[in-house]
């Protein structure tokens, strides 16, 4: 579905909708992964606010870019088939 690169990142809707997705990611050379949980985020929300809304930030960012693309994606299969 995607390649990603140094700096992408994947997983972050399971930290706002709190569920597992349905995605599998597989690493096609070595790859140093970081992981943030919930957990990590409350700890954060609770130490330091800034950094917390930061990644927040982020993450919404993201999401936004990624719902924007799933309606396109819609419009695109809405018009390919009344075609």
């Amino acid at each position: 579905m995607a390649a990603l690169g140094p700096g992408d990142f994947f997983g972050e809707m399971t930290l706002i909708a709190v569920h597992n997705r349905s995605a599998t990611v597989v690493a096609e050379n070595p790859t140093v992964l970081y992981e943030l949980t919930a957990q990590n985020l409350y700890t954060y929300y609770k130490s330091d606010i800034h950094a917390y809304v930061m990644v927040i930030q982020n993450i919404n960012r993201e999401l936004c870019r990624l719902r924007r693309a799933d309606n396109r994606i819609a419009e695109l299969q809405l018009l390919h088939a009344t075609q």
